[in-house]
């Protein structure tokens, strides 16, 4: 499994979210009259706890998107090959999927969701980057204009087997 994630880098969410921790903290301190210790305690699970029900709800989403857009296949299939793993946008959230290519189909994998969707339904893939890494929008064939985007990890051995089966 080859691996597209870069490396974390402070940026202005995770300070924003150490705000957020921080605020939280403070507040259990002065108002709950808790302890240091478990006003960050408090906050720090009350966080996390939130984040865990975003995550969780975005994954239902981008899942009854993908349902949507290919059909179902069996996790065994999916995982004959070598796939790639990468953060790729999804409604200006970032969602880490998993995708390879077969002869016949894109196979994409998100939590226990697996997906082909057919190449001859694939009319190109526009690779771009993603936080450095490279990703590629599919763009189908029958003229579907997907909303939001679809987009998938990208490599170039799947770049090889997609021109293989177009060519």
């Amino acid at each position: 499994m080859q691996s597209n994630h870069s490396k974390f880098q402070p940026n202005k969410w995770s300070l924003l979210n150490l705000a957020v921790v921080l605020i939280l903290a403070g507040a259990f301190y002065y108002l709950g009259q808790f302890s240091v210790f478990h006003s960050i305690l408090l906050s720090l699970i009350c966080f996390i706890s939130f984040l865990t029900l975003l995550i969780l709800k975005r994954w239902k989403t981008y899942i009854n998107y993908l349902k949507a857009v290919g059909d179902e296949i069996e996790r065994e299939r999916f995982h004959l090959g070598e796939h790639i793993v990468s953060m790729v946008p999804y409604m200006n959230l970032q969602i880490t999927v998993h995708a390879r290519m077969d002869e016949s189909a894109l196979l994409i994998k998100k939590a226990n969701c697996y997906i082909s969707i057919n190449l001859k339904d694939i009319c190109s893939f526009e690779p771009t980057e993603y936080f450095g890494r490279p990703i590629a929008k599919v763009i189908l064939a029958d003229n579907k204009n997907l909303t939001p985007a679809l987009y998938v990890p990208w490599s170039e051995e799947m770049a090889l087997t997609q021109s293989k089966a177009h060519g």
